[in-house]
């Protein structure tokens, strides 16, 4: 990144933007092949969500949407692509460790990108909940006040197996079956299990 100028090119790029700290809405992908907990290294939290554990070895997606934040779904910009380049600095880029007395510069440095310019974020009133989307994730632990909600919560699933969700300071783990289901403020429930077919509807919690 930082040879042939590259890393001129990308600083500028990333602007001064502020990461968000407590989004309304996150996305993690959990890939359990690639920790090393030797090293200190398991990918298993963003943001607000942590402790995120999957059911097999494949990956794993989970999508959590805080309605406590008060504001609504960003709508999806459509993707753009465009071709360009940049002058090089002149720095020489090694052909490989094999030569490493053979260099070259290359004059300028071209790019493919692929944007998006995403739009306004829309209000929305604030609600006292959750609304969690899983696929081969088995156990999920939210931030209740970094997701700006409390311990009575409701909490809707969409899963495609047993999800356990545990909310720090707020007690026990919440337990929903494979399907769509949601339990009351602050009550741990079980979602009753649904019939593949009658999936698209929504299971009440089983207090």
């Amino acid at each position: 990144m930082c040879n042939d100028g590259i890393w001129q090119v990308l600083t500028p790029w990333l602007g001064h933007t502020r990461r968000v700290d407590d989004p309304a809405r996150v996305t993690y992908v959990r890939n359990p092949l690639m920790d090393d907990p030797a090293s200190g290294l398991v990918g298993d939290h963003a943001y607000w969500v942590s402790s995120i554990e999957t059911r097999t070895r494949n990956l794993g997606t989970v999508d959590v949407s805080s309605g406590g934040t008060g504001v609504g779904p960003r709508p999806v910009a459509e993707a753009a692509t465009d071709n360009g380049s940049v002058p090089s600095d002149g720095i020489t880029l090694g052909t490989g460790y094999d030569h490493p007395d053979l260099r070259s510069s290359l004059p300028s440095n071209p790019y493919t990108r692929e944007y998006r310019h995403p739009g306004a974020v829309p209000a929305a009133t604030p609600s006292d909940s959750l609304t969690i989307t899983a696929t081969n994730i088995r156990h999920v632990t939210i931030d209740p006040a970094r997701a700006h909600v409390d311990c009575d919560a409701t909490i809707s699933v969409t899963s495609d197996g047993p999800l356990s969700v545990h909310l720090l300071g707020c007690g026990g783990d919440r337990e929903f079956a494979g399907a769509q289901g949601s339990t009351g403020p602050g009550v741990p429930g079980l979602a009753g299990l649904v019939p593949p077919a009658a999936r698209l509807h929504s299971a009440p919690a089983v207090r």
